[in-house]
């Protein structure tokens, strides 16, 4: 599907059937832009929809693109929902996504949008994205030695 045509789709139709809306999630949209991505995250059936939100956003991080967006989405969730790490189906492909956004080059104000959200899980007990907030300090500043800060 081209963009041109999922962006007359999106402004000319009302979707409320759950099966249009999870294929449009799925869908090859390559060289979408921003916009297009966002008129798409903006639709009531996929705002309310957590695993189409999410297919989005692995897509996004997979192909290494606009890590800003996928940033908003993965917060947004955690936010909402910090427990949604202990059901394991959801708990890995936000752990995936994660891992792909790290990797990502992104501005410094998303990077520590993530670090703080992810912080906020660790204090609260949730120790599964140590491994990324560990990655978001090393890509912050690597002047900082473990043995000289370590205290």
């Amino acid at each position: 599907m081209t963009e041109k045509a999922l962006t007359n789709l999106l402004m000319s139709e009302r979707f409320e059937n759950d099966i249009v809306v999870s294929t449009l999630a799925k869908s090859g949209m390559k060289k979408s832009d921003k916009n297009t991505y966002k008129s798409l995250l903006a639709l009531p059936a996929i705002k309310n929809d957590l695993g189409a939100k999410l297919e989005i956003c692995e897509k996004l991080a997979s192909e290494n693109t606009y890590p800003e967006l996928c940033v908003d989405i993965i917060t947004e969730i955690l936010d909402e929902e910090p427990d949604i790490g202990h059901d394991k189906e959801l708990g890995d492909k936000i752990c995936r996504i994660i891992d792909c956004i790290v990797r990502c080059d992104m501005d410094k104000d998303s990077r520590i949008k993530l670090r703080d959200c992810l912080e906020q899980l660790y204090a609260v007990g949730e120790y599964t994205f140590t491994k990324a907030i560990v990655c978001l300090y090393k890509t912050e500043d690597s002047d900082i030695s473990s043995r000289q800060h370590l205290p």
